[in-house]
């Protein structure tokens, strides 16, 4: 009831490093670098409430911090707190690879916000998971608005089967260019150079897809004039 540490697994002492009488008989919260989260958990389980999934960050024997999750609950006999059982899973590689994928989607997000072209992800369902700024702009709406949506409703019933065959080319890892119209909110179609390129994952399958487009409209009315003339 205290928080004085009775039993451990050897996965236990291991996750933190130290041998078993360095480690039981001691309070748990001196391997916590936050006190205050388990002086909550452990009033938590005093109300007889289960505690699940709480993150919290714990010190290795040599000085590292682990991030884990934290399960615990209560045995009680006659009313009375006999002891704690606590799950705790090492999710530290995790956090990294999370915080790594969103520091990855910043970068993305910079770089596609401030380059000249319509980009935007297509997952394997061909809906849109990602449109940058210009894009954004183009269609007047926001990321929330998209993300989700299928490019049939986004493209048109028309537009989207004429995109399929390009479409069945990137899944089969090509690299696809053409020439297409792109719905603008203030102009209607424009003409676009359009680029699919496929999103390989570790397993070696495409996973989705990027959209490349930059509007050639000018472009293409000038040649337009210089053919006529």
């Amino acid at each position: 009831p205290d928080g004085t540490i009775l039993r451990a697994n050897q996965a236990d002492l291991d996750m933190h490093g130290y041998a078993r009488d360095e480690y039981v008989g001691r309070h748990i919260a001196e391997f916590h670098v936050e006190r205050g989260i388990i002086d909550d958990v452990l009033s938590c389980l005093h109300r007889r409430e289960t505690v699940r999934d709480r993150v919290a960050q714990m010190r290795h024997k040599d000085g590292s911090i682990r991030d884990v999750l934290i399960n615990s609950s209560v045995l009680f006999e006659n009313g009375e707190f006999v002891h704690t059982r606590c799950f705790t899973l090492d999710i530290t590689e995790r956090t990294r690879s999370e915080q790594a994928l969103a520091e990855s989607e910043r970068s993305l997000r910079l770089v596609s916000d401030n380059v000249p072209a319509l980009i935007s992800y297509i997952d394997r369902d061909h809906r849109y998971r990602f449109v940058n700024a210009r894009y954004r702009e183009w269609l007047g709406v926001d990321q929330d608005t998209l993300s989700g949506i299928h490019m049939r409703d986004m493209l048109g019933q028309e537009m989207y089967e004429g995109r399929l065959p390009y479409i069945e080319r990137v899944f089969k890892g090509e690299t696809v260019r053409f020439e297409s119209d792109t719905p603008h909110r203030a102009y209607g179609r424009r003409a676009t150079d359009v680029g699919y390129v496929p999103h390989i994952g570790r397993d070696g399958k495409v996973q989705g897809f990027y959209v490349l487009g930059f509007d050639i409209t000018e472009r293409k009315r000038t040649e337009e004039v210089l053919r006529i003339r």
